[in-house]
């Protein structure tokens, strides 16, 4: 009987030890999907960042861009009225 009391306890005492290195295995790999996701995060946000940057870098170029159109048009428009104004002063004065 005294055998099979001191079985039992080596037996559970193993079980212990290996569920604690069970235990003290998956600390060490949650630490490590911790750092990986961490890392993925960080990896994330500067693509981000950097995607953001670019596109904003796109919309200025083109806002810029459609600027100076837009004063291309208004040159354009007041030399337009103002020929338009000669023209009509020379015909008033020839009629």
């Amino acid at each position: 009987m005294q055998r099979s009391i001191v079985d039992i306890k080596v037996e559970k005492e193993t079980e212990v030890q290996k569920r604690n290195e069970l235990i003290a295995h998956l600390k060490d790999k949650l630490q490590e999907l911790k750092a990986k996701t961490t890392m993925e995060a960080k990896y994330i946000k500067k693509s981000t960042d950097n995607s953001v940057a670019q596109t904003k870098k796109k919309c200025d170029m083109s806002e810029t861009e459609l600027r100076n159109q837009i004063d291309v048009c208004r040159i354009s428009n007041f030399y337009e009225l103002k020929i338009l104004n000669l023209n009509e002063n020379f015909t008033s004065k020839k009629a």
